[in-house]
């Protein structure tokens, strides 16, 4: 039971400092957002447009994956087309996903 009581107690011990590494930053404190969602949205699609448009034949499974689930998350289907291309036409299998998990 003593033995139980030193683990219970260095564990509490061990959380409490990875959880001070998980500490915002004094320099976040008071910071204020002020851009609207709406823009925050145009300026990712501006970005990701841009790398669509200087060409993406460089670009990895996770980049379309990620353009993929940005418009899942935003309810929308603006990066549909070059995520449906570049699927159906990579070489691109479903074991590959499996073994990444």
């Amino acid at each position: 039971m003593r033995s139980m009581r030193y683990l219970l107690l260095l564990l509490a011990f061990i959380t409490k400092m990875l959880a001070d590494e998980f500490v915002t930053p004094g320099s976040w404190k008071g910071t204020n957002i002020t851009a609207s969602t709406a823009d925050r949205q145009s300026t990712v699609q501006a970005s990701i447009q841009q790398v669509i448009n200087n060409g993406t034949a460089n670009a990895s499974v996770d980049f379309f994956s990620i353009l993929a689930m940005y418009d899942f998350y935003n309810n929308q289907t603006s990066f549909k087309e070059p995520v449906t291309a570049y699927f159906s036409t990579s070489s691109f299998s479903s074991s590959e996903f499996l073994m990444a998990q």
